[in-house]
Order: structure tokens, then sequence, then C-alpha cells
């Protein structure tokens, strides 16, 4: 089965990270595990329709979201992603080798993930910590394949022109939200 184009570069970058250093648990501070952070966010974006006969037509739309994740004791990090129409869109182990949505590493002092769910392109959000881990921010950008290529719908059919941050919010809470064992 041929591999589709977003999903190449999250599965060049994954085999990247298992190559060198020491294992993304090790990274993982002791006082950011046994807790769970909770991302919300709500954009507007612009698109550009690809087909039919509105082809080159832009048009706007909010789009919320919200990423809940729980860092184990021994540094594994549990995630769901829900987009604004209430569906639950991913629950992954980050990682593993079933997680072709979502991955989170500890990267710089920073949680980062880089969400897939586009035909081309990829979403990167950074979670930076307080001193504590007892409080956090967020930020995100889209990353274009190669760093040139459009970022485009998961239907194929729009072009992400430009987004703008409506509001955003960052939590970190004791224990695990998803209600397994710490």
């Amino acid at each position: 089965m041929p591999i589709r184009p977003r999903y190449a570069l999250f599965l060049i970058s994954l085999s990247l990270l298992f190559m060198a250093g020491p294992s993304r648990a090790e990274q993982i501070p002791t006082a950011l595990r046994g807790n769970s952070i909770i991302l919300r966010w709500s954009e507007m974006r612009t698109w550009k329709r690809l087909e039919g006969r509105r082809a080159g037509q832009l048009f706007e739309k909010e789009f919320s979201a919200s990423v809940t994740l729980y860092v184990s004791s021994q540094g594994r990090i549990f995630s769901k992603m829900e987009r604004s129409s209430g569906q639950p869109v991913s629950n992954e182990i980050s990682g593993s080798t079933d997680n072709v949505l979502q991955h989170w590493d500890f990267e710089r002092d920073a949680l980062v993930g880089y969400i897939t769910a586009f035909e081309r392109g990829v979403r990167r959000l950074q979670v930076d910590f307080s001193g504590r881990f007892d409080a956090c921010s967020m930020s995100y950008v889209y990353g274009k394949l190669g760093g040139k290529e459009p970022v485009i719908s998961d239907k194929g059919n729009l072009e992400l022109v430009d987004f703008k941050v409506i509001a955003q919010a960052c939590s970190v809470q004791k224990g695990n939200v998803f209600g397994g064992a710490q």
C-alpha cells in the first residue's frame, strides 16, 4: 500500500527520533511525570478552494480544538485530540507504531507535538512550562512539506492560506485525567 504524502514526512521524522540519543522517557523531567496537560485553542483559518466551479475562492472558517495529555510516571505520553465538532480524532500513546496523527516528545525544556491532520502539512504545538512544571503556555505553527508545499486539507480540496489565533489556554493538573493508573 503506498504511503500518503502527509504520513511520509511524519514517518521520516519519527524514524530519526528513534535513531540517536537517550530514550525520550529519560528526557522527561520527574516534576512533569504524573501530570496532565490540557491545551485548548481557537483560530480563524483562511482557505482557498482548489476544485470545482468556485476554485480559487477564499473563505474563512473558525476552528477550535483541544488536546489532553497525560505524562505517566514512566515518562510515556498519552494524548487525545478533539476538534470543534466534538468528535475524538485520536487516542494514542506518543511514539507508538500505531500513532500516525500525533507525536509528542520533550525537546529543550518544552513538550512538543507534531499533529498531522492534513493531506500535506503538519501542525507543531509547543508547550512551555514554569520552572516547577505547575503552569504552562502554548504556541503553534503550521509546517509545509519541504518548507515550500502548501498545507492541504485532509480531503485534498482546500489550501490553508492563513490562520489567526483567536484564543488559547494551557493548564497543568496533578494526576491522570484519563482515569487510569498513574
